[in-house]
């Protein structure tokens, strides 16, 4: 009889609740705060999630209906492959990306991605930090389109990215120029790289924080669009932390011997549209004394404007999934200038870490969508809003976590509308 009066108490309660307090307006018309209507959405989704993580180990699922507890494909090898892009003509903004990004304690610094993109296109990235010599880039940069070099493969304008064997290894290659950020001279740059994996990989589809994804969830206006939307524009993506060795030859500078430490990702989906992200700020580090650490924030408005992602990974192998942060977007960097120093806190596994975040270098880039008829804006000389895609910066940094010194790198992305954030 007890536990009905308290059943009912609470229910009360919350009646109220629901029918006095207000829902608060969006932080800068974009954050969105917990409304009168959260915690009950928080339960509902917890309890989807549940129920979908309960068919993760079943095979017979499709990248169709993945994430939020359930795999794209069947095994590893099937992820880890260079993905076929499904027909242009039902979804010219398909994508299968890779990402490589890799430090160490004496200064260098080395980001290699491909994005494959529709029409034989691919969008590249390449930047090499060297000590002694400065940061180097593709002379293509800051855009990033490029025809791709072979079909099905993660190749263009000199940089080759393959894999090996699947969460194990993958061999970068470089063969080509080079350009000086400060000197603007071109260089003729070679690099035979060996990523090896060390720990376990993150996979975004079943090993996101559910109480993160609830709270993230929770904070926007359901409606069935809402959920249609979820599930059109979802992208597999997943994370692994590993060592990156071999050797790189610079014309005029000499041959140095690499061996660093960092992160690769794989992306892929139906769509990617650089468009629809607001902001994202992901803080990638390796520390001296072995662990590893993915942390930040991701704001899509017409999906979720507060997705807090990441996860910790000990010298022992032990993966734990960021719950919280004090990492808040109108904090840090909302003017479109990423800060040069910044400091916050988060949780995983139960743990409390203080991080901060002291800027080396800071290049940026832009990855941009289609236009309005089908074509890419190469060169962002379009006055079609639609291809503006997004504006980014790859920040070179040293961290501080918990008093243990690390390196890595911070990647900030930034809507490349004016009206948002200043400047085209």
């Amino acid at each position: 009889m007890e536990w009905t009066v308290a059943v009912g108490f609470i229910a009360g309660a919350l009646l109220v609740y629901i029918v006095f307090s207000k829902d608060k307006e969006a932080i800068r018309g974009i954050y969105k705060q917990k409304g009168k209507y959260y915690y009950i959405k928080y339960v509902i989704f917890w309890i989807i999630f549940k129920l979908r993580s309960l068919r993760k180990s079943n095979s017979a699922h499709t990248g169709e209906v993945a994430g939020y507890g359930v795999k794209s494909k069947a095994s590893v090898a099937d992820m880890e492959q260079v993905q076929v892009l499904p027909d242009a003509t039902q979804h010219p903004m398909a994508v299968d990306a890779v990402y490589f990004a890799s430090s160490n304690k004496a200064g260098y610094y080395l980001v290699t991605a491909t994005a494959r993109r529709q029409g034989g296109m691919i969008q590249i990235l390449t930047y090499f930090r060297v000590p002694g010599v400065g940061l180097l880039e593709l002379p293509l940069h800051p855009n990033t389109l490029s025809p791709e070099s072979r079909p099905l493969s993660y190749s263009a304008s000199g940089l080759s990215i393959s894999l090996e064997e699947p969460m194990k290894c993958w061999n970068i290659d470089f063969d080509g120029m080079l350009r000086h950020t400060e000197t603007g001279k071109l260089h003729q740059v070679k690099f035979q790289l060996k990523w090896t994996a060390v720990g376990p990989y993150f996979d975004f589809d079943t090993d996101m924080n559910q109480w993160a994804t609830c709270d993230s969830m929770a904070r926007e206006k359901w409606s069935k669009a809402w959920f249609d939307e979820l599930q059109l524009r979802h992208q597999t993506h997943y994370e692994q932390f590993g060592e990156l060795k071999g050797q790189a030859e610079i014309e005029g500078y000499g041959s140095y011997d690499l061996s660093m430490h960092g992160l690769r990702d794989h992306s892929y989906g139906n769509i990617r549209e650089w468009r629809d992200l607001f902001r994202y700020g992901i803080q990638y580090l390796h520390l001296e004394d072995g662990t590893n650490i993915a942390v930040g924030n991701i704001c899509i408005p017409k999906l979720m404007s507060r997705l807090t992602m990441g996860y910790v990974i000990t010298p022992q192998g032990q993966l734990s999934s960021v719950s919280w942060t004090s990492f808040q977007f109108d904090e840090w960097g909302d003017d479109g200038n990423p800060p040069d120093n910044m400091e916050f806190s988060f949780c995983a596994g139960g743990k409390t870490y203080n991080l901060t975040c002291t800027v080396v270098c800071k290049p940026f880039f832009f990855m941009r969508d289609r236009k309005a008829d089908g074509s890419w804006d190469i060169d962002g000389s379009s006055s079609d809003d639609s291809s503006h895609g997004a504006k980014l910066f790859e920040r070179m940094c040293v961290y501080k976590v918990n008093g243990v010194d690390g390196t890595g790198i911070s990647e900030w992305c930034y809507e490349n509308i004016p009206r948002h954030h200043g400047k085209k």
